[in-house]
């Protein structure tokens, strides 16, 4: 039980963005080039998939489409309006399906509106105290089906399973809690923002680069040691549009203390010792405005028992 938690809430930050093009040194400065009234819509896409014993099982996949649009252009940023509409939630665990469902339905349609640096990165939520109050509803619905469920799963139960259910839920619940109200974690967790998150660099064309990163865990924000490499992996002159692709590998005995910190569940030695995360990120990136497309990332987790992929992707919807 402890590895679907863990991976319904791992957020990863990282992902390299917009390039301006010099073809005579083939080096690439990521900048955004965006103007007040720019509009562009996105369908996106998230999926789970669990391999055991040459089985292969949906447990998760959702689709909804997004707007971008920029309303308002300064020197100093920009700021976005993002708008999420028409979620389809499927989860194979009929509570997170339930639960998925109602925060999809009392969430989606509400503007987000999100402060960026000249570069293009996000660094803030404007409008985050009217965001944090509607969650903070929202998260109270979860908790009385949660405790509704919990009364029900636990009927007839012994007190060691009563002990164990009581776990798994309040996992379920603080990671939700933490998925929600977190601004920072609300921030990293959305894809739109892991797209736009280095500017103001300069890469060469086919250059490997390596670095070791401490990020913040998506759980209670302590650092955590990734291994990175990024490739500015091919240009288009013709269409402008640039291929960026990172990998990073997590430290994992790192990554599962910091889930156990917010969790309290328990995990056996024996299988601690085969769980790694492995990430794969890749964008288009449209160098003469620095919009993206055909946004990719996933991660591929595992242990002794089974591998675990969770993904998600999304591109431009042209009209």
């Amino acid at each position: 039980m402890f590895r679907i938690i863990l991976s319904v809430f791992i957020g990863i930050v990282a992902m390299p963005l917009f390039a301006q093009i010099n073809m005579q040194d083939s080096t690439a400065t990521l900048i955004a080039y965006w103007a007040k009234g720019d509009k562009l819509k996105y369908t996106a896409e998230s999926y789970t998939y669990e391999i055991q014993d040459n089985d292969t099982i949906c447990t998760k996949n959702c689709r909804e489409l997004f707007t971008i649009e920029v309303t308002d252009s300064t020197a100093d940023g920009y700021i976005l309006k993002y708008i999420s509409s028409d979620s389809e939630v499927y989860y194979r665990d009929s509570l997170s399906n339930e639960l998925q469902n109602w925060i999809a339905k009392k969430t989606e349609g509400i503007p987000l509106l999100l402060k960026t640096n000249e570069f293009g990165n996000i660094l803030d939520i404007v409008n985050w105290d009217e965001i944090y109050n509607t969650r903070l509803q929202v998260l109270d619905s979860i908790k009385t089906i949660t405790e509704e469920r919990l009364i029900k799963a636990t009927d007839g139960q012994s007190g060691e399973k009563i002990k164990q259910l009581q776990q798994v839920m309040a996992a379920m619940f603080n990671g939700m809690s933490n998925l929600l109200l977190n601004k920072n974690v609300a921030i990293n967790s959305m894809p739109i923002s892991r797209a736009l998150a280095f500017h103001g660099k300069r890469y060469e064309l086919y250059e490997l680069y390596e670095d070791n990163l401490k990020l913040p865990s998506p759980f209670d924000q302590t650092p955590i040691d990734v291994k990175s490499e990024f490739w500015f992996k091919e240009y288009d002159a013709t269409s402008s549009w640039a291929k960026f692709a990172q990998e990073m590998q997590y430290n994992s005995d790192q990554l599962v203390n910091s889930f156990l910190n917010v969790s309290k569940i328990q995990i056996p030695d024996t299988e601690r010792e085969h769980i790694f995360l492995y990430t794969y990120f890749s964008e288009y990136v449209h160098t003469n405005s620095g919009w993206v497309d055909d946004v990719v990332f996933y991660t591929v987790s595992a242990d002794a028992k089974k591998t675990k992929i969770n993904g998600w992707s999304f591109e431009l919807v042209t009209e």
